[in-house]
């Protein structure tokens, strides 16, 4: 739903998980770099974005919250 003045703006954010394979040997730091290039890659420098590298899993991850 585009946004429209005077009317709530149902979607809050977007949220996007970008995953690694565990075979490419990624680094934690290297992930959260690869997923800020990302962001501004596809979103531009304008936007409101938090990435959360995660390790908690066999494979790397990002998840980037994007501001609607």
């Amino acid at each position: 739903e585009p946004l429209v003045k005077g009317k709530k703006n149902r979607v809050k954010a977007i949220h996007y998980i970008q995953s690694f394979d565990p075979a490419d040997e990624i680094s934690p730091e290297l992930a959260h770099r690869i997923g800020k290039a990302f962001a501004r890659k596809c979103f531009g420098d304008n936007v409101q974005v938090v990435i959360a590298t995660h390790t908690d899993k066999s494979h790397i991850h990002n998840h980037l919250i994007i501001n609607s």
